[in-house]
């Protein structure tokens, strides 16, 4: 059963990938590296990579958290560019060209950054998270393999073959779709004797943490971005990757039941991310309008 998981677990990741690579737009995409733009680029990209990994394993040594909770909180922190932000910024009326720029630079760094944020949390907080070590080799194959290798290769099939990509997008989210609705029930079944253990104050801690996320999102582009641009940063930054979190668990979770906690936390902070995005005012104001 463990070993069917793993490959269901790959390739719903890998499909989703591909999918956000075929959605890629190479020229617009490069004008983000621009000028004022490739500024607020950088300035979000630090958020999602040095920010929010350090404020939350600051609240993680402050803050009494339960293990389980404490260690999905890390995972995330230290995953950013969640595949979902780019239908969820369209929705929003963000900036999906900027949101797709953003996972793919954040997807490159992530190969540094994780393996490095797992080995300094392993030290510093191996006793609140219960944090297993982890293969770097491991790590770069279950996450090239399935993440890596199929946005680069959606990419240039987008560049060189674009026929195919419309032909091919809509097979791809067609599978992801269906291999994560099975990944979630298998998650379930897997966990079934344990689902009456969760702790109702999870529910608690991801709409905070989601919302703290998000806020850094916001505080690292004002207040020189514009209206699509704030609600762009708001959930790249404040929805994480839990395709990745996911797979991380996968690697590096003693107890497999923590693995039974993400799916609602995800629902939760997707829930808060587009509820904070959408509802408070001062994100639907223009500020200072860029060249």
């Amino acid at each position: 059963m463990e070993i069917i998981f793993d490959i269901i677990l790959i390739s719903c990741i890998a499909f989703l990938m591909f999918s956000t690579g075929l959605l890629v737009e190479p020229k617009e995409i490069i004008s983000y590296f621009r000028n004022d733009n490739f500024i607020l680029t950088l300035r979000v990209v630090a958020a999602n990579i040095i920010i929010v990994p350090l404020l939350t394993s600051i609240a993680l040594l402050s803050i009494p958290f339960e293990s389980h909770a404490a260690l999905i909180l890390f995972v995330l922190a230290i995953s950013p560019a969640a595949p979902f932000i780019p239908a969820m910024v369209y929705l929003n009326k963000g900036d999906m060209n900027w949101a797709l720029a953003l996972i793919i630079i954040l997807t490159i760094i992530s190969l540094i950054t994780i393996p490095l944020m797992v080995y300094l949390g392993s030290i510093l907080l191996l006793d609140i998270i219960g944090l297993k070590g982890m293969v770097i080799t491991s790590f770069l194959v279950n996450y090239i393999v399935p993440i890596f290798v199929p946005l680069i290769a959606a990419i240039g099939i987008k560049i060189y073959r674009r026929p195919w990509a419309d032909n091919l997008l809509p097979i791809s989210k067609t599978l992801f779709k269906y291999l994560n609705l099975l990944l979630i029930i298998m998650i379930l079944v897997i966990n079934y004797n344990q689902f009456s253990s969760l702790d109702t104050s999870i529910i608690l801690i991801s709409i905070i943490s989601c919302v703290v996320w998000a806020l850094i999102g916001y505080v690292s582009v004002y207040p020189v971005a514009e209206t699509p641009q704030y609600i762009t940063a708001i959930i790249t930054t404040g929805f994480r990757n839990f395709a990745v979190g996911l797979l991380l668990l996968d690697i590096l979770a003693n107890d497999k039941i923590v693995l039974l906690y993400i799916v609602p936390i995800s629902l939760i902070t997707l829930g808060t991310c587009l509820i904070s995005s959408f509802f408070l005012p001062i994100f639907r104001k223009k500020v200072i309008p860029i060249d």
